[in-house]
């Protein structure tokens, strides 16, 4: 990979081939430059003219900047940027004008213009020759002048132009949202509306968040400490092009259906015979539906249950090799596209969104609909009506027939997802930007999270890709118009476990096919391979940050540990050395005595304070403290000068650790002991809890910068059956409870001298695999699985709408047992 004269490079021993800068420049010391190096042009003196073109003989050695051709000739035969036959060296800074050589001719005075072998148009002039790196080139906008001129080409390599992001994105087509689907499941297109026309508006947007002093989110409104309680949900990095369990649902009134569902009777039957019946069906225009509800297959509904439950953030994984691609077409019957049942705002809170426990307690006492509950304030159901769309304007609600419910009430139905941009030609991105938006304007961040099943993944063996990519999703919020109202509410997660996945560089990948895992401060490639495989960890998150904070410098960047796990057989030639209990988004460990015992990459010069300086984006200026020794095994550190001014005063600490935490029972990787309390929370202190708290050291004995923390990733197994049970299936080994109770009290711990801490449990979907959702089952993703409500409530600070509206006291009290 060549990078572009002037552009940041890495110093000697590079991690790429020959060079990262390209000919004719060298990778040379500047304090301005994100790395302290950039790519400078070489002495005139140690350049090279090895000249092999069709321009003539090298008679002429032109140095960078010099003229060597011009436009066809002015009057009197003198060439154009020449003065009676004189001619310009441009890059010697002042150098006088010099006359062509003896039996030289310029264009225009009887020479030959080499590229159309004319004097009539413009060239280079014959035998005069660039250095190597160089070609003539029209050096203004009219081509009066060609100057020797670097040859770089824009933007990454050939083989990664299909990944990098297009910027700016293709536009929406016309009719992009669908109204409704027809009697043969057709859709009808609709205009997309904005994510921010509704009732919200901009009115609900949370407060905009830094990361200030010690390291802890705060309010650049109040400053004020902000605590995220987020949840990830997971699709855009699986192939799904939407959010997962949209499609989700289970035809309850029939029973032939497949896999077989238990009859609540909370869908009325539509086969054979419907509870509208046939009159019915005639006046909705034969439009289907198949058992589907807004509470569980509408993304605007399901973030308004997310907030019910106390979650004011969703994680968001994504791919880029997918936001580059059109949204394929829906599958029949596994569609989120499809007419749904609407539940009304009190069917959800108080049906299904209220703890089970409390809502008996609520009609024991005969207080049931005495209380107040948030409303839904998403995009309308059913959609609006469209001027001159008759199949738009159908009716949406039929009356039941005097043989279902003795003929009271009607069925209302709606189009789920109907504001959600789709059909033919419909970039990805555009869906995965009004997500965003309408996650910001509910009231909730958002933290985009790169993710991918891909291995090797393209964007971790090209830095400038990576770089790039992470830059063109940033120029893309920035460019809404109402970006204003999402600054301080979207973070960047650079890389979702990084030491995952397999690293290449093209120049050496295509002969030796070589894998390495990612590290914090070394290239690595397994045994028998040829050459380096990629760049550091470090550097690709610096240069990550660094493109996106010249976009926005505000947003608070997040970065997952890497290098310090148990790897993957492939990987082991790559680091020889893991701490015990660590696995996939863990390991930030900086103590010496540690990195030394197990041989560890080391992320020291990710957090110290002279060794950041020199990577940009997170610099502070604050002088490195005296060395001091390292923290032995179970001493807490002694504690580094903290900032105690206001938090916006502070230096600023845009970076944000954030760790995946998981007990044996998932990553099969247990501590020394996992037996021992002390075992663990040692792993978590020298990885990320000292860090937390501004009190860790290099592995030099340095004092590190602030970082914030958010746990990106928490869960435990939950060994419940949540196939088809319309009911809270989950179940915690003893020793799993225990290890929950132990990450809650450690987080305590360190709120009492830091302030809350935020989290993102894993995860919302009913299809994870070890920890299984917030919402099952498999079937419908219908039901909240309240052990896990009531352990984040009790344990971890989650604070659904029933403990602010109903009773805080049974909140505090419940039990998850």
């Amino acid at each position: 990979m060549m990078f572009k004269p002037g552009a940041w490079c890495f110093p000697d021993p590079a991690p790429f081939v020959q060079s990262c800068c390209t000919l004719g420049f060298a990778c040379l010391k500047d304090t301005g430059s994100l790395f302290g190096h950039s790519c400078q042009q070489l002495q005139d003196s140690k350049l090279n003219y090895t000249f092999a073109s069709s321009y003539g003989e090298c008679k002429n050695k032109v140095a960078p900047g010099d003229q060597c051709g011009a436009r066809r000739a002015a009057r009197g035969g003198v060439a154009a940027g020449a003065s009676g036959g004189a001619w310009y060296r441009r890059g010697g800074g002042g150098r006088a004008p010099q006359r062509l050589p003896a039996g030289v001719v310029g264009c225009g005075g009887g020479g030959q213009c080499i590229k159309w072998n004319t004097c009539a148009n413009t060239g280079p002039w014959v035998n005069f020759c660039c250095p190597d790196g160089f070609s003539c080139q029209p050096g203004s906008q009219d081509y009066r002048v060609w100057t020797c001129s670097a040859d770089v080409t824009a933007g990454p390599p050939v083989d990664d132009a299909a990944e990098l992001l297009q910027y700016p994105p293709r536009k929406l087509p016309e009719g992009s949202c669908t109204c409704r689907t027809d009697a043969n499941e057709e859709r009808v297109p609709t205009a997309c509306p904005s994510p921010w026309s509704t009732p919200a508006g901009t009115d609900q947007v949370a407060t905009p968040i830094k990361v200030g002093k010690k390291g802890r989110f705060y309010s650049t409104e109040t400053g004020q400490d902000v605590v995220l309680h987020g949840v990830n949900w997971y699709g855009w990095s699986v192939g799904q092009f939407n959010f997962d369990g949209l499609w989700a649902f289970c035809d309850d009134n029939f029973t032939a259906s497949t896999p077989p569902c238990q009859q609540d009777g909370e869908i009325p039957p539509h086969y054979p015979y419907p509870a509208i019946g046939a009159a019915g069906i005639q006046r909705l225009g034969g439009i289907r539906f198949w058992g589907k509800r807004t509470m569980t297959n509408d993304f605007a509904t399901v973030i308004y249950r997310m907030k019910l439950l106390g979650f004011n953030s969703v994680r968001i994984p994504f791919s880029f090799a997918d936001l580059n691609k059109d949204i394929p077409p829906p599958s029949t019957g596994k569609t989120e596209f499809f007419p749904c049942m609407i539940d009304p705002d009190s069917t959800i809170a108080w049906g299904k969104t209220i703890d089970p426990a409390l809502a008996k307690l609520v009609a024991d006492q005969g207080l049931t609909g005495k209380f107040d509950f948030p409303r839904y304030t998403g995009p309308q159901h059913p959609p609006p009506k469209v001027k001159g769309s008759p199949q738009c304007n159908l009716p949406w609600s039929a009356p039941f027939t005097p043989s279902y419910r003795g003929g009271q009430g009607q069925l209302n139905l709606t189009m789920c997802n109907w504001y959600l941009p789709q059909g033919p030609n419909v970039p990805a991105i555009q869906r995965l930007l009004w997500q965003v938006q309408y996650v910001v304007s509910q009231g909730m961040y958002a933290v985009l999270t790169f993710s991918s099943a891909r291995d090797p993944e393209p964007n971790v063996a090209s830095p400038q890709l990576f770089t790039r990519n992470w830059q063109n999703l940033w120029r893309m919020l920035a460019d809404l118009p109402q970006y204003k109202h999402m600054k301080g509410r979207v973070l960047a997660d650079l890389a979702t476990d990084p030491s995952r996945w397999g690293c290449q560089v093209r120049e050496f990948a295509r002969a030796a096919g070589a894998p390495a895992g990612s590290q914090w401060d070394k290239t690595c490639a397994p045994a028998g391979a040829s050459g380096p495989a990629c760049a550091p960890g470090a550097w690709l998150y610096a240069s990550a940050a660094s493109a996106i904070h010249a976009v926005d410098g505000d947003v608070p960047v997040l970065i997952e540990g890497m290098g310090q796990d148990q790897q993957r057989g492939k990987f082991a030639s790559c680091a020889s050395g893991y701490f015990p209990g660590l696995k996939w988004g863990d390991g930030f460990i900086t103590n010496g005595p540690t990195v030394s015992r197990y041989n560890l990459s080391n992320p020291s010069g990710m957090f110290a304070y002279e060794e950041f300086k020199k990577i940009g984006p997170f610099a502070i200026n604050k002088a490195a403290m005296p060395n001091q020794a390292s923290a032995g095994r179970h001493n807490t550190p002694a504690a580094s000068p903290l900032c105690t001014a206001p938090a916006e005063t502070c230096p600023r600490a845009s970076v944000v650790v954030s760790p995946h935490l998981y007990p044996a029972s998932i990553t099969g990787v247990p501590a020394e002991t996992e037996d021992q309390d002390d075992e663990i929370t040692w792993k978590w202190d020298i990885s990320w809890g000292w860090k937390s708290l501004g009190l860790d050291k290099t592995s030099k004995g340095e004092a590190l910068r602030d970082v914030g923390l958010l746990i990106g990733e928490f869960g435990a197994a939950d060994g419940g059956d949540n196939g088809v049970a319309n009911a809270d299936t989950t179940s915690y080994s003893a020793r799993d409870a225990k290890w929950l109770k132990l990450l809650s009290r450690y987080l305590n711990g360190l709120s009492w001298q830091n302030g809350p801490a935020s989290w993102m449990w894993w995860s919302w979907n009913a299809n994870s695999g070890d920890t299984k959702g917030i919402v099952g089952p498999l079937t419908t993703w219908r039901e909240v699985q309240w052990t896990k409500i009531r352990m984040l409530t009790r344990e971890f600070g989650l604070v659904p709408w029933y403990c602010k509206y109903v009773s805080s006291e049974f909140c505090e009290t419940v039990t998850w047992q």
